[in-house]
């Protein structure tokens, strides 16, 4: 196996030789090799074995792990690798799936001193050798678009905060920005989230900035798409595109090139709810968005957003593998320069504490049914039982994978506001700023410290109580737990796997990962001591019934409820 190549490297690195590394046979799974691209292997014979290995993975895999495979670079000692050439070879030979993304994690830390010069001549060189010039002037075209809205962003933020202005004089400022803008885009340009997504202008009356510490911007792009539009929009728009789907020919007019930064997913909670209850019960393809709609972020750190939603991503595939849906839903986030970027938003939902607040500030944050009770208005049962079921079913399965994901990656700050629930019953998180265990908590009177997270993952009674109605014993509950059992299971057995990514991550400097020790913390929470499936089981529903009991809890959600009312 791979994990008994890298034991062997790691003991005889000294006297390798290439005849041996020839003979050795395929390791079952060929993503494990990346181990080998970590600090401690630095014959270059040991690199070469590992990416041959790796360039049996296909394109779509491969995209998967490029996060890991841009900070193995700074581990080479020169700029002309093995590893680089392998990355430029595969962004070539397939620019959308592989060389969009590596461009954009290569200039997301060109801002850096240290690593500016490497990762410049990798952007130049990936340029240089472009099948198409039209491919290169569309990553230009996204990078001038990036650096106008930072412009605009960093604007509204100052008037907003600093300058004191109201919030219509800022709106106002947005949209008359916006208009500039919207007068410079070319006809189609691509956005940096997902090269497959062709957008045409901005509609201005749509786009708004969140009242957030970092004022992000929540835009919305006409698809350029024609077959996306609604009839409506095709009969007003007399100067469609029929051709919307290509690729931008223009440049921006009187724009340079300058940095982006990642979006914070602190954001992504959608407005969009409000007055959502009020279509509820409508056909479900009422809800269909033609616009596109992203979050634009300045100033925060996205990178462990990234990385935990990469995690979330390996998870769910690790799962569906194994005929386990739980219906995970990890959002798309791109970085296109230090503290810049853009994130996916997922509309038709509502966070948790909107539905606390909804139902009482106080009463709707303890009464267990609050959750149940706002499935029943997006299903309600005298009307499609069918899909009430299912509702509930989505949202049994959803509470598994992100119970589970949560607690192993010990993700913090799971406060109701980074919670969200979407109309179809599937419950997902949101923000993921703090992990491996790094929980918040609050001095008191400069005295107390006050733990807000008492327990490793949110599983609430309210939560239980939507699955089961309230039924002992619940065929519901049953199966949850039996899907956590398995969810869990075989994270754990893939453990190494998970490890190695983020040790892989640590040359990036991120706040919360920057010893290997840091990494312990997955270990210790999959309980790698427990052999006997009956003692895994016991730790596993002992931990269910610690979060079940944790009123700590339901007093924070009660206090951020009164807060964020």
């Amino acid at each position: 196996s791979a994990h008994e190549i890298v034991k062997f490297f790691i003991k005889f690195s000294y006297c390798i030789d290439d005849d041996y590394l020839e003979r050795w046979a395929q390791p079952n799974n060929t993503k494990d090799c990346i181990e080998l691209l970590r600090h401690e292997f630095v014959d270059n014979r040991v690199s070469l074995y590992a990416l041959n290995n790796l360039n049996r993975l296909d394109d779509y895999t491969l995209n998967r792990y490029l996060l890991q495979l841009v900070q193995s670079l700074k581990c080479e000692s020169y700029h002309n690798s093995f590893l680089s050439r392998f990355l430029m070879y595969r962004a070539i030979h397939n620019p959308w799936q592989i060389g969009h993304y590596l461009f954009w994690h290569l200039k997301s830390e060109y801002n850096s001193e240290e690593w500016c010069e490497r990762f410049g001549l990798l952007m130049e060189e990936y340029f240089m050798h472009l099948p198409s010039y039209q491919l290169m002037a569309d990553l230009l075209v996204q990078n001038n678009l990036m650096n106008r809205l930072t412009t605009i962003s960093n604007e509204i933020r100052y008037w907003y905060h600093e300058g004191k202005k109201t919030k219509e004089y800022c709106t106002g400022l947005l949209k008359k920005e916006l208009e500039l803008l919207n007068e410079d885009i070319v006809d189609v340009l691509t956005i940096p989230l997902n090269p497959c997504i062709k957008v045409k202008k901005l509609k201005i009356h749509k786009c708004r900035f969140m009242s957030s510490a970092k004022v992000p911007l929540w835009l919305c792009f006409r698809n350029a798409d024609p077959y996306s539009l609604s009839d409506e929009e095709i009969r007003n728009d007399s100067s469609l595109n029929t051709n919307g789907g290509a690729i931008a020919t223009g440049l921006w007019k009187g724009s340079s090139a300058t940095n982006l930064n990642l979006t914070s997913s602190s954001t992504i909670r959608s407005n969009s709810s409000q007055g959502m209850d009020d279509s509820l019960t409508n056909n479900s393809n009422s809800d269909i968005c033609h616009d596109v709609q992203v979050l634009f972020k300045s100033g925060d750190d996205l990178r462990q957003d990234i990385l935990t939603l990469q995690m979330l991503y390996i998870m769910d595939e690790l799962w569906l593998r194994k005929n386990l849906d739980l219906r995970m839903k990890p959002y798309g986030v791109i970085a296109t320069a230090e503290n810049i970027g853009l994130v996916e938003l997922i509309l038709n939902c509502k966070t948790a504490n909107d539905i606390h607040t909804d139902a009482g500030t106080y009463r709707g944050s303890f009464d267990k049914k609050t959750h149940l009770q706002y499935l029943e208005r997006c299903h309600p049962p005298r009307n499609d039982l069918h899909a009430y079921h299912k509702a509930r079913e989505y949202y049994a399965r959803s509470c598994a994978g992100y119970s589970v994901s949560t607690w192993v990656l010990g993700i913090g700050d799971r406060h109701p506001s980074n919670i969200m629930i979407h109309f179809n019953g599937t419950l997902f998180h949101i923000d993921f700023g703090h992990f491996l265990g790094n929980f918040k908590s609050k001095t008191i009177a400069g005295l107390y410290k006050f733990e807000r997270e008492k327990t490793p993952f949110v599983f609430t009674s309210m939560m239980k109580y939507a699955i089961d109605e309230g039924k002992e014993p619940s065929q519901e509950y049953t199966k949850f737990i039996q899907w956590f059992f398995q969810a869990f299971n075989e994270v754990r057995m893939r453990y190494k796997m998970f490890s190695n990514l983020f040790l892989l991550m640590i040359p990036s400097h991120m706040p919360e990962l920057v010893r290997e020790q840091d990494v312990s913390y997955v270990r210790r929470q999959l309980r790698l001591d427990l052999d006997n499936v009956n003692e895994l089981a016991s730790h596993i529903e002992v931990t269910i019934n610690a979060c079940l009991n944790d009123k700590n809890r339901l007093w924070d959600n009660a206090a951020h409820a009164a807060k964020h009312a």
